[in-house]
């Protein structure tokens, strides 16, 4: 994450150090210097063209922070939109993303190439390359951001808010607790998409989709809370979505990060993302429609029209803020698709059209190994 988003976490406010709570080790580290956790050579490009970008984004973030921090959370609806634009940069841009996408991709190779070391290969990137693949993606998929109303929470309990390595959290109360059974997913033109930042101790920005939610706020886009549980539901999805470290200021609050830690560790999926691989079943299938049965072995997909799918797993804290209400009427669209229920009509147009809907992809060849045995 970037140096300007610790810095209100900071210690003290010296925008030096801040605590850091380790999840593997379950341990406590003090004094942990900003510069060094926020530092991962690679998402900085080989050109320094995308690091103008990011810089010039961080400046006028750190800018929008303090602005807020002074108005208690009153901001222009030009300066909430690029708090959501940055959030969800944030969200494809961080390390743990990037080794979620690398450990996703090898292993689809492990299965689709029967452990072979040269489809290992196929599916490894360079990390160098990250920078310029989150920009391409962001810049692809910005617009389904549109609709989204968005607030800023402000916490006037005695407990802060913290933040992670994994700060961006995309969530779906919608899917997780009313959608369960249906087809579909919970992505960012699903219905029941929100996506929340935390950006001090004190204030934590949300969007979030209006057809699904209401909350209430004041005409300034502002709502506070004195509940000390909305305070622990927000805090618990930096808890689930951290990668390794959680930040805060305050050593005196290891006891309470330490016990959000033991509630919510078992909400922690061990992979956030599913592969389904799938053969077509041509008994099943028709002129107007394909079905397709999974497959357990690398023989079996290998044995018709071969394809897989990657799912990605929804944060479940099972405790969520009460900010947020579910709507008696909520309004959706219902695709009767993989893409299942979106925002709007427009929203789905938009992804048709730049050829982003789910789908399975093809199955590519064996590499040719003289170890390995032609399907």
């Amino acid at each position: 994450m970037p140096k300007c988003h610790m810095r209100p976490f900071s210690s003290n406010q010296n925008g030096k150090t801040v605590v850091a709570f380790n999840i593997r080790r379950k341990f406590v580290i003090p004094s942990a210097g900003i510069k060094e956790q926020c530092a991962r050579d690679y998402f900085y490009d080989r050109t320094g063209d995308i690091d103008a970008i990011f810089n010039n984004w961080e400046g006028r973030y750190s800018s929008i922070v303090r602005k807020a921090t002074a108005q208690s959370g009153r901001l222009s609806g030009e300066d909430r939109q690029f708090l959501r634009f940055f959030a969800y940069l944030q969200y494809l841009r961080t390390d743990a993303m990037a080794k979620q996408q690398a450990s996703a991709f090898v292993e689809m190779a492990d299965f689709v190439f029967d452990g072979d070391a040269e489809g290992r290969a196929w599916a490894t990137f360079d990390p160098k390359d990250i920078p310029g693949e989150s920009l391409g993606h962001f810049l692809k998929t910005i617009p389904y951001l549109g609709g989204l109303a968005d607030c800023l929470i402000l916490n006037k309990t005695g407990t802060d808010f913290i933040t992670s390595d994994n700060p961006a959290v995309a969530s779906n109360r919608f899917r997780t607790q009313r959608l369960k059974h249906l087809l579909g997913g919970s992505g960012t033109i699903s219905s029941g998409y929100m996506l929340t930042l935390p950006l001090t101790p004190r204030l934590l920005y949300a969007a979030y989709d209006q057809g699904i939610y209401s909350a209430k706020l004041d005409g300034n886009n502002v709502v506070s809370t004195s509940r000390t549980a909305d305070i622990d539901a927000l805090n618990a999805l930096q808890i689930i979505r951290a990668s390794e470290n959680v930040y805060f200021g305050a050593v005196d609050q290891s006891a309470y990060v330490v016990a959000l830690m033991q509630a919510f560790e078992g909400c922690r999926p061990k992979a956030w993302y599913k592969w389904h691989f799938a053969v077509e079943n041509k008994a099943l299938g028709t002129k107007t429609y394909r079905a397709f049965s999974e497959v357990q072995t690398p023989s079996e997909l290998r044995q018709g029209n071969g394809f897989m799918h990657i799912e990605s797993i929804a944060v479940d804290p099972k405790k969520w803020c009460s900010i947020f209400k579910f709507r008696s009427n909520p309004h959706y669209v219902d695709t009767k698709s993989a893409a299942g229920l979106v925002r709007s009509k427009a929203l789905l147009d938009l992804r048709k059209y730049l050829s982003d809907l789910p789908r399975p992809i093809k199955v590519p060849r064996t590499p040719k190994n003289k170890n390995t045995t032609s399907a």
